[in-house]
Formats: C-alpha cells, sequence, structure tokens
C-alpha cells in the first residue's frame, strides 16, 4: 500500500493506491493553498471520489458545506476548460459525500444508499424547517428543493440522524 497526501486550496487530496485501486478523499475546506483539483477530469476516469471535513486544516465539519464547495471548486475549475466541460453537479457531490465515500472506503456493500440489506445511516431533512435558511416556492420540482437544500441547508434543516438503523438522538443549541 502506497499513500500520498496532496493538498490544494479548499481541497486537500489523499491518493491511495492499494493493490491498484485508487481513491481520492477530497477535503475541501482545507486552509492550505496550492490550487484547485480537477475533481470532473478524475470523476470521469472512474476513480473512486469521496468527500471529507477536515478541522485540523479547515474551517468546517460539516459535510453538507463540503458538497456545496465541491460544486463550487469544479465550477471554477470550469473557467479555464472547453465550453463542452462539465463542472460537477449536486448529484455528482451527494454521490461522493455517500456511496462514494463508501466505495473508498470499501464498505460499499454494507452502506451507503438505500438498497434493501445495506445499514441505514441517514438524515430526515425538513426544508421548512422554523428558521430554515432555505425558501421553498410552489413552483419548485423535488430536484429544486434538493439542489437548494446541497446549497443552502444547514443544520437548522437536520431533522433526526440515523447510524446503522438506529435514531442518534443529538442535543439541539
Amino acid at each position: 500500500s502506497v499513500c500520498l497526501s496532496v493538498c490544494v486550496p479548499c481541497v486537500c487530496v489523499s491518493v491511495c493506491l492499494c493493490l491498484c485501486v485508487f481513491f481520492f478523499l477530497v477535503c475541501l475546506c482545507s486552509s492550505i493553498r496550492s490550487g484547485v483539483m480537477d475533481t470532473r477530469h478524475f470523476f470521469d476516469l472512474d476513480v473512486k471520489l469521496s468527500l471529507g471535513t477536515d478541522v485540523a486544516g479547515g474551517y468546517s465539519c460539516s459535510m453538507i458545506h463540503a458538497m456545496r464547495t465541491a460544486v463550487l471548486n469544479s465550477n471554477v475549475c470550469s473557467f479555464s476548460k472547453a465550453p463542452s466541460y462539465q463542472p460537477l453537479s449536486h448529484y455528482d457531490a451527494f454521490y461522493m459525500a455517500t456511496l462514494g465515500g463508501c466505495k473508498v472506503l470499501g464498505i460499499d456493500k454494507q452502506a451507503g444508499n438505500f438498497q434493501v440489506g445495506k445499514d441505514f445511516d441517514a438524515i430526515v431533512v425538513d426544508t421548512t424547517a422554523h428558521n430554515s435558511p432555505i425558501d421553498i416556492f410552489q413552483f419548485d420540482s423535488q430536484s429544486d428543493i434538493f439542489q437548494k437544500f446541497i446549497f443552502n441547508g444547514d443544520d437548522r434543516n437536520v431533522r433526526s440522524v440515523f447510524v446503522r438503523g438506529k435514531e442518534v438522538i443529538f442535543p439541539r443549541v
């Protein structure tokens, strides 16, 4: 097993070569500044990609923040690319935060999505919660609401947390 860590601005990348399997753990809120990784390039090469948080070198432990930062960084990368370049979507970022992370860790057979037989690891989101930072309109589709949660949501929208099928109770401030 050979591991290499490379830090780029708002992106801390760990590249591991284990039995010819490559993966990236992308920590997007790192305070280290040396470039912006073209995540789309590696995503399109079917490299296993996961989002992570790193408060030791960054400023947020929020996976929601990591998802929105992944999309933002990909949009920044797109400025220097051909018009056909497709930056990461909020769906891509969500994948990297869920099933992508499980694939990187080698636990995608046990967790990462809602397939029958897998661990139920999930959050229950309420986009209409009191003091929610999300504005929902009558004409918004489910996709619009999902995107609004990724880009604007925060802990005020999290109603419940489940880990391996058990609800985790945490104090509200």
